[in-house]
């Protein structure tokens, strides 16, 4: 049952600002089934994939590092932080995929030419897919309602009360002019009071990223025990715009609205490379 704390106040030490104590606490579980899939197909294909299913909880996480708030948001009461970590994500499928494609020689298909070998030959193609769910976040209140002296730095600690479990937009769209959230279902408790809302109680958009490269490998002439590599590496080979967390302030005009992307997957970026080895 959802219910708004009372905060002890006034403040024991009117005179001074905030006071911080950092101290060694906390608590952490983390709990996690994956499996892997390895296999080794003819003509060079090989894949390896694997899942994860993780579930990883703490009331500490955030609390001074991440981008969680400062402060917990009852300074006589850190298990009530507990929580979602904030580095917890619950699926996470990685798949890498690499062809030496069966040109060249000691392949399937060599050619007679030493000339056509150095041409087709020595080619491989190597892909990396990640695909995972999104982190989660806190929903605040900017203001300091609670009058708990643990504002500092514009890093709110007050949460809202939960009005309904509808935390999402029906639709979930991005943009200025789309919804993540939905605002009706959060409030800001009353003045003195604490909001019943949890840490980490939401979560952000997924992450779909996939790497790329293409190598071509020359057996030097003068030593078989010398070869040049020429690669070319695409990050976000595809260019897929992956989407932070949205907004998550509710006096905030883009309360529940997502209007930036993910820093951890930029646009594509594409790198060649050469290598000497001997």
């Amino acid at each position: 049952m959802w219910r708004a704390q009372k905060h002890h106040g006034p403040y024991p030490y009117p005179n001074y600002g905030v006071i911080q104590l950092v101290h060694d606490i906390g608590i952490a579980r983390y709990n996690s089934f994956s499996f892997q899939v390895n296999k080794k197909f003819s003509d060079g294909f090989n894949l390896i994939s694997s899942y994860t299913y993780a579930k990883s909880l703490d009331d500490t996480s955030g609390i001074r590092t991440q981008q969680s708030p400062l402060f917990p948001q009852n300074d006589l009461c850190i298990t009530c932080e507990y929580g979602p970590s904030d580095f917890d994500v619950r699926h996470r499928v990685v798949a890498s995929l690499i062809y030496d494609l069966p040109f060249g020689k000691g392949r399937r298909w060599a050619p007679s030419s030493k000339i056509l070998d150095a041409v087709i030959g020595g080619w491989e193609f190597t892909t990396l897919g990640t695909l995972q769910t999104g982190v989660p976040f806190t929903v605040n209140v900017s203001a300091n309602t609670a009058l708990t002296n643990t504002i500092a730095g514009g890093t709110p600690s007050v949460r809202p009360n939960v009005l309904s479990r509808q935390f999402y937009a029906a639709h979930q769209t991005v943009g200025s002019t789309g919804q993540w959230l939905n605002p009706a279902a959060f409030q800001a408790p009353a003045p003195g009071f604490l909001g019943n809302g949890s840490r980490n109680m939401l979560y952000g958009p997924g992450v779909e990223n996939f790497d790329m490269s293409i190598d071509k490998n020359f057996a030097m002439p003068y030593n078989e025990h010398h070869r040049l590599q020429i690669r070319l590496d695409a990050f976000n080979a595809f260019n897929h715009t992956n989407f932070a967390n949205p907004a998550k302030n509710i006096d905030q005009a883009t309360f529940g609205k997502i209007t930036a992307t993910n820093s951890s997957t930029p646009a594509r970026e594409l790198q060649l490379a050469a290598k000497y080895t001997f």
